[in-house]
């Protein structure tokens, strides 16, 4: 009661302490259930007090926790769920050793089996990177994997779903299309809108949506059906299109978030300079500066730096050359040739304007944005 008496009136406390009071518990395992047994340690699961009481008392036990590591570990937490995000690996090793204890002070068990360490960072390929595997939210970091694995899941729902209730409805296509927009059509699109795909992703998706609209209606060879009546039979449109919807709400939500949060200080941050920059630029101003060195100033693949540069090394020239990355061996003088170029500008104009029509429907002209991108001080693309 220590914490909630920090911030809490007599009135609220009394009241809490009377909705815990004479509580008993009943362990059911089955259909069999034990006898009724009084408990005065903790709150039962279960109730609408439980998580609001949980939540404080984590929060009290993360300020502690927070004066043995320094400000380089970031927290994100949701519900009883926190992450501790670092650049340094050593200091989240080292509170990993700290933090079960200081976290049972308060009662509070940390499942150190359970608990994962993620490096995130990028290799020559994704099939290497191992962290596109974590699992965060059910969602999987890597959204080709969470896509598949997503997949996977809705045929397993459809089949259920085939078994348990349309074998029932066998003549009625609403029907089908209500209980699959239930129950199969919310696994597949889970957390959808965090996705970052392709057009042919979203192509793919669309396919396999269609797919099991036709199982869902029983449309198989020499059936046949073209995608629009499809569509109409089911009631539906293509999930690419709720893809789409799902993004716009979520920038409505970051929009909305406080200006410290992650998400909005990654939006923030994604309206630079370097927005309007495509690919990645190696100023090579020594030549046998290191390729390692290279791939990690400018976050490009270790192999890609090699096999451009190697590249560069026959033609000998600072011309623009493109490879696998579009990157580009530049010198100060063509940098800032880029930069004032009025036909790289038109260049850079034009694409973001068909970039805005595309995803808004409104056509911006190109003369529009030059002046826009002059007064920020921003005047080309760069490589």
């Amino acid at each position: 009661m220590r914490v909630l008496r920090s911030f809490l009136d007599e009135d609220a406390i009394r009241m809490i302490q009377v909705l815990l009071a004479k509580t008993d518990l009943t362990v059911r395992l089955g259909t069999t259930s034990s006898r009724s047994f009084p408990t005065n340690v903790g709150t039962p699961q279960g109730d609408s007090l439980s998580p609001l009481l949980f939540v404080i008392y984590l929060e009290a036990a993360l300020r502690e926790l927070r004066g043995l590591y320094d400000k380089s570990i970031t927290e994100v937490i949701y519900a009883d769920d926190v992450d501790f995000v670092s650049t340094d690996k050593s200091a989240l090793l080292r509170l990993l050793e700290i933090a079960p204890d200081k976290l049972g002070e308060w009662f509070l068990i940390m499942n150190t089996d359970k608990t994962d360490v993620v490096d995130v960072s990028r290799s020559d390929t994704q099939t290497m990177e191992k962290w596109r595997l974590s699992k965060k939210l059910s969602s999987l970091l890597g959204d080709r994997e969470d896509i598949m694995r997503r997949k996977l899941l809705a045929a397993v729902a459809l089949k259920s779903v085939m078994k348990d209730w349309l074998r029932y409805c066998p003549g009625n296509p609403s029907l089908r299309s209500r209980i699959y927009n239930a129950f199969v059509k919310p696994v597949l699109l889970y957390n959808s809108s965090t996705w970052g795909i392709s057009d042919t992703e979203l192509k793919n998706l669309d396919s396999f949506h269609r797919k099991q609209l036709r199982v869902l209606n029983g449309l198989h060879w020499p059936k046949k059906i073209n995608n629009s009546s499809l569509y109409k039979l089911s009631n539906s449109v293509p999930v690419s299109q709720d893809i789409i919807d799902g993004r716009w709400r979520l920038f409505g939500h970051v929009l909305r978030m406080d200006p410290s949060s992650p998400a909005y200080q990654a939006m923030e941050e994604y309206n630079t300079l370097d927005s309007f920059m495509k690919g990645k630029i190696i100023a090579l101003y020594d030549l046998n500066m290191s390729y390692i060195k290279i791939s990690k100033e400018t976050g490009v693949p270790y192999s890609t730096v090699v096999n451009f540069i190697k590249k560069y090394n026959k033609t000998g020239s600072y011309d623009r050359q493109h490879g696998s990355g579009r990157l580009s061996i530049l010198n100060n003088v063509q940098i800032n040739h880029l930069r004032t170029s009025e036909e790289n500008s038109s260049l850079t104009a034009s694409e973001l304007s068909n970039e805005i029509e595309k995803f808004s429907g409104t056509r911006v002209s190109s003369r529009t944005i030059i002046r826009n991108l002059n007064k920020n001080g921003i005047f080309a693309r760069i490589a």
